[in-house]
């Protein structure tokens, strides 16, 4: 019997080790290095640190827009210059976002990885707070008044010093309720 030769692709893939229990998959490159994928096409957050990436001791890490289709946004860079934000060097993390040896920004898909003080981050979040409880205090406040302003929002309050009280006729179609109804 002879042997049928086909058009398939050659397999020219290094040897490769299967982890425990599934594990991941891992290969030996050409000049020794071991190599394996670490980002799936899974539809994970892109932008998520990975297992063992963290900012340093005392600072803190944020994405912060660069640009947006294909636009430098240039008020927005300085205002989080402004408050303190510094672009985190790529050599800091390589192999992450990078190849190994980049220098520079860190930047994916309009995004730049920036890093502050802890510092000025909690008083950035106690500004945040306090903005957001006013809006909600003010925004209570305007329909208390716009309560207190609607037309024949005292008649209630008058008709109860005057002695008065309302009742509702029954509905012919609606049974009659079974419970006690206050007057009140």
């Amino acid at each position: 019997m002879q042997h049928q030769q086909t058009n398939r692709p050659i397999n020219r893939e290094p040897s490769r080790t299967v982890g425990s229990r599934g594990g991941p998959v891992e290969a030996v490159g050409r000049n020794g290095e071991t190599l394996s994928r670490r980002r799936k096409q899974s539809g994970g957050d892109k932008f998520a640190l990975p297992p063992g990436v963290e900012p340093p001791q005392g600072w803190t890490y944020q994405w912060n827009a660069v640009t947006v289709t294909g636009k430098d946004l240039v008020t927005e860079q300085m205002t989080m210059y402004q408050n303190g934000w510094r672009p985190v060097p790529g050599d800091r993390h390589p192999g992450i976002w990078f190849a190994p040896g980049h220098k520079g920004e860190i930047l994916v898909d309009g995004l730049r990885l920036e890093e502050r003080p802890v510092s000025l981050t909690r008083d950035a979040m106690i500004e945040d707070q306090t903005r957001a409880k006013l809006q909600v205090r003010d925004q209570t406040d305007s329909l208390r008044l716009t309560q207190k302003a609607m037309p024949g929002a005292q008649v209630a309050a008058q008709r109860k010093l005057a002695g008065m009280s309302m009742n509702i006729d029954p509905a012919f179609d609606i049974p009659t309720p079974t419970h006690q109804i206050d007057d009140e």
